[in-house]
């Protein structure tokens, strides 16, 4: 599979919505003694040029339909939508606000401690990376979330400024560092188009009352896709998993080519391992070219069938049977804005 990073944005955590491109995720920093953690709890939330494109879609629904080629058992809903030659995916999952009943863990204090956002990205919720595909004839959009960079690995980093320019504060809105931006990455249709279609799990913003417009503030830096990690953390009974290994479907989606393993025990992390993905991705492909093939030709029918009908919701309930096509219920807002639908 051909891919190529192509754009990224922050979400902003403000009342109304803003996202910061090209952004910049965090970066990890590692402290110089184990640190003891507060195990989470269930208030824990659910997380929740496109015409030129085949597909545009958030990766874990990709991967849920990556799954359920291979045979897995995992539930999901989907909306789908076609808007001219273009079908975008849309997760459809619970409200982001509910919270996971009897779900533990130190998955959310691991990152708050090892990864840090610079100065000017603070405030931000998340970090969102666009990947352009080109997979079995189709060309997709695929946006994921990045957990972090390994700021090391990325040239000039340590000319970046480390606080603001004197007169301005860490918190200032006003200054954009823009001077790695180059002009044809700021596409800021593709940027609005691209965060209108986030799911829930990309989309923080608290406030019952959404502005309806997109705020665009160009600031940060365009990170290289081989710098960025995936993060997960696991309790030290399972040390011996091979943890890498079933992420493996999910980091060839993203194509994520770091992944950072974290093993604690009761909440003091003794273990945490960066492995190199980037050869175990290529082999994972060569070795699954029959679940490929399988997950190609269920997007190329999805994709005709979306053209066809303009709409309809994806949903896998049941174990062990086909996907189902239905009807969309529900109050349902189209994909794109209004004005991006017009133009």
């Amino acid at each position: 599979m051909n891919s190529q990073y192509l754009a990224s944005y922050n979400w902003l955590d403000r009342a109304n919505c803003t996202i910061v491109a090209p952004g910049e995720p965090p970066q990890f920093k590692k402290p110089d003694k184990p640190t003891k953690f507060r195990e989470g709890s269930a208030n824990e939330p659910f997380k929740s040029s496109c015409r030129k494109q085949t597909i545009v879609a958030c990766g874990s629904l990709m991967g849920n339909l990556l799954l359920f080629a291979r045979g897995s058992d995992k539930t999901f809903r989907i909306l789908v939508e076609a808007v001219g030659d273009t079908v975008f995916f849309l997760r459809r999952e619970k409200s982001p606000f509910e919270t996971i009943p009897g779900v533990y863990g130190y998955g959310h204090s691991f990152p708050e401690a090892y990864t840090a956002w610079a100065y000017d990205m603070r405030g931000s919720e998340s970090y969102q990376r666009i990947l352009e595909y080109e997979f079995a004839g189709m060309k997709a959009l695929i946006r994921f979330e990045g957990d972090g960079f390994l700021p090391e690995r990325v040239p000039g980093h340590g000319d970046r400024p480390k606080a603001p320019p004197s007169g301005l504060s860490s918190n200032s809105q006003s200054y954009s560092d823009t001077r790695s931006i180059p002009r044809d990455t700021m596409d800021e249709e593709l940027l609005e188009s691209m965060a209108n279609t986030a799911d829930s799990a990309a989309y923080p913003t608290k406030s019952t009352e959404q502005t309806k417009s997109l705020r665009i503030e160009k600031r940060g830096r365009r990170i290289p896709q081989s710098t960025v990690f995936d993060l997960k953390s696991r309790s030290r009974t399972k040390i011996d998993a091979d943890t890498a290994s079933e992420e493996m479907p999910r980091l060839w989606v993203a194509q994520i080519p770091n992944f950072m393993l974290a093993h604690h025990e009761s909440g003091v992390f003794t273990s945490i391992k960066i492995i190199d993905t980037k050869d175990a991705i290529q082999a994972w492909e060569e070795e699954n070219q029959k679940a490929l093939a399988e997950f190609a030709a269920r997007l190329r029918r999805l994709v005709a069938f979306a053209r066809s009908m303009e709409k309809f919701e994806i949903v896998r309930e049941n174990v062990g049977k086909e996907l189902e096509l239905r009807e969309q219920g529900g109050d349902i807002t189209g994909v794109l804005p209004p004005d991006l639908m017009e133009t």
